[in-house]
Formats: structure tokens, sequence, C-alpha cells
């Protein structure tokens, strides 16, 4: 058998290739609100944070843009319903992913719509770390 590179088991190969193929998936919602449809484009990057003293909302999660600053809310469970009349299977909601991370998480952009986005969470990339 042999062995294999950079001492990588095969195990976390396929763990890898398994995530690649089933990413989490959220919508980003509020677009028109921020005036924000016109800096977002396919494969950007938005940085997720939480907002535990939202009045509003105690599972707030806002998305945004470095230097441009808030464009959108993972949505709620009922803004999935009521938004878009329907319920978009596959994405999960604000609260379905609130405790998978402890205050910033990253999303690329998959899906575009005028008042809409769908994301796939994502590993931080190197530009968007903060020291």
């Amino acid at each position: 058998m042999k062995a294999q590179k950079m001492g990588t088991a095969r195990n976390d190969y396929f763990h890898k290739s398994a995530q690649a193929l089933n990413p989490t998936h959220i919508l980003i919602i509020g677009l028109q609100t921020f005036h924000s449809r016109a800096h977002l484009r396919l494969g950007r990057i938005l940085r997720l944070e939480k907002e535990p003293q939202n009045p509003f909302d105690e599972f707030a999660i806002r998305a945004e843009l470095p230097y441009i600053g808030i464009v959108g809310y993972v949505a709620k469970r009922d803004s999935l319903k009521i938004s878009l009349r329907s319920q978009i299977e596959g994405c999960k909601d604000a609260r379905g992913i609130y405790f998978d991370f402890v205050t910033r998480a990253y999303a690329r952009v998959e899906f575009l719509s005028e008042n809409w986005a769908i994301c796939a969470l994502c590993e931080p990339k190197a530009h968007f770390k903060t020291p």
C-alpha cells in the first residue's frame, strides 16, 4: 500500500469531499432594504456576525461585506415561508446555524435574486481574518 501524500489519511479526504458535495445553505434576505444588490456578485464571500442585542430577534445574524457594511440578514424560518410564500427546502434558518459558530462565520453567494441570495457556508479566507 502506498503512503498518502502530505500525511493525510484517506478518511480525511473523503470527509472534505463529502462536505464539498453537501454544503450548508442559508437564505440572506433584506437586500432591497440595505440597497446592497449592486454590491453582490456570484462567488462573493460574506461575513456573518451574530447580533445578540437585536431587539427584534435574539438569534439575528447579519450578513456584511468588508468596506460596504450590512447587506442583509439570515432569514428566520417564518421569513422563509412568508417572504417567498413557500419554504425553501435545503436552506437552514438563522436558528439552525446560530450555535454552529461562536461570533463570526463566512458564506459564499451561490444564487442571487433582486430581494434575496442563497449562500453556502464556507471556510474563512485569509484576507477576512482579523487579529
